[in-house]
């Protein structure tokens, strides 16, 4: 028999998952990016179908209140009304409204501001002129395939990731009990057609690595701020991605050790990250002692009061010097082709120092241990030849 559920159990429990807490009644736990979240759930039968109530959030609620909800719910169904409906009928929502609910939900679990502003913006430029005013349970499927159906094949990468998120936002609501039916998910698949132009994912531009001292010394020789260009030639040098490179500490430096620390927070895979630093690497960081102050940014933006350096500033100094295309995430592919041409290391080698998961978990945790000085030869090497010139990079390739 299950423990019974008190407040004292509720504030303990931590793992997600749905506890019961009376009759129909339950205490739902997730995970999000700011930790554990509580709410009471009621799983009812109303008109001979289950639905979920949402009965408000552990914070706000208490057991007993949760309690008492969930009774007048079930005396309600009980007598033929429909909780479900009369709630609906008070507080349904707009679209829109439900659209800044779910997205105010979710940015706290995004690293990327840029993401976040993609993902509500595709709703702000389609759906919101469509059917943004409408309460959420008057739209129906003819207004998604409004929105969809003519960037569907014109535009399937942006129609596609559009309906991806107003599928969120639907979800949402049915969660919440305002629909009955996700006009966005598979109610749609057979108005749509499977693009025969289907989206292939583009590799950023790469600078081939035979060019990549060049693109250096012509990045330091802009007029760029000091901060811009040496915050370049560091995320090369170091072979990071962008935001790893712009968002770098004084915290996370260990210069006797020689030794970058990234923490779990600011990395894609959520892992911290070691990684080696070669003397070219440890040359920048030097040229910024000076501008050191009380930020911790290594790479302080040269516009006041703005932080970190925002990742199209790198960007566009690439664009200015004509090395367009190419891209600062591009460089990563550099150093991988030159490692893996030009270097005897290990693809694993290779993998761990672009903070790439492979293996399971217990060959993770062994190949950090094991690899770390064959990662640290590795990236000097990368150093030496990054800021070496041709003849020196025909010497290392052929000698």
């Amino acid at each position: 028999m299950s423990e019974k559920m008190t407040m004292q159990r509720a504030r303990a429990i931590s793992e997600p998952g749905r506890y019961r807490a009376g009759d129909t009644l339950y205490l739902q736990v997730t995970k999000t990016g700011k930790g554990v979240c509580k709410s009471w759930v009621q799983r009812l039968m109303i008109n001979g179908r289950s639905h979920d109530l949402g009965l408000g959030s552990f914070k706000l609620v208490n057991l007993t209140e949760a309690r008492e909800l969930a009774f007048e719910n079930r005396k309600a169904a009980r007598h033929g009304n429909d909780p479900l409906a009369d709630r609906r009928k008070a507080k349904v929502p707009t679209f829109q409204e439900a659209a800044q609910a779910k997205y105010a939900d979710l940015l706290p679990t995004w690293k990327s501001e840029g993401y976040a502003k993609a993902w509500i913006g595709r709703l702000e430029k389609y759906a919101m002129p469509a059917f943004g005013e409408l309460p959420v349970d008057q739209i129906t499927r003819s207004h998604v395939l409004g929105v969809l159906s003519p960037i569907w094949n014109k535009s399937h990468p942006t129609a596609d990731a559009l309906r991806r998120t107003i599928r969120i936002v639907f979800e949402w609501c049915e969660a919440h009990g305002y629909i009955e039916t996700n006009f966005a998910g598979p109610a749609i698949d057979g108005a749509l057609s499977k693009n025969p132009n289907r989206y292939k994912k583009k590799h950023r531009e790469a600078v081939p690595y035979l060019e990549v001292a060049a693109a250096i010394e012509a990045i330091r020789a802009t007029n760029s701020a000091l901060q811009v260009r040496a915050c370049i030639e560091f995320t090369i040098l170091t072979a990071v991605r962008i935001k790893e490179g712009t968002g770098a500490r004084w915290s996370e430096i260990d210069f006797n050790k020689r030794l970058w620390t990234i923490p779990a927070e600011r990395m894609k895979e959520s892992r911290e990250h070691r990684q080696p630093l070669n003397d070219q690497a440890i040359e920048v960081l030097k040229t910024m002692l000076p501008l050191k102050d009380d930020s911790d940014l290594v790479f302080q933006s040269p516009q006041k009061g703005r932080g970190i350096i925002d990742d199209k500033t790198l960007n566009n100094v690439l664009t200015r010097e004509g090395l367009s295309p190419a891209t600062m995430h591009g460089f990563r592919a550099s150093f991988s082709t030159w490692a893996q041409e030009q270097t005897n290391a290990d693809k694993e080698v290779r993998e761990v120092c672009l903070s790439h998961v492979s293996g399971n978990a217990v060959e993770r945790a062994y190949a950090r241990g094991e690899m770390l000085e064959k990662r640290a030869r590795l990236m000097a090497q990368w150093g030496r030849f990054a800021v070496s010139d041709t003849s020196a990079k025909v010497v290392q390739l052929h000698g």
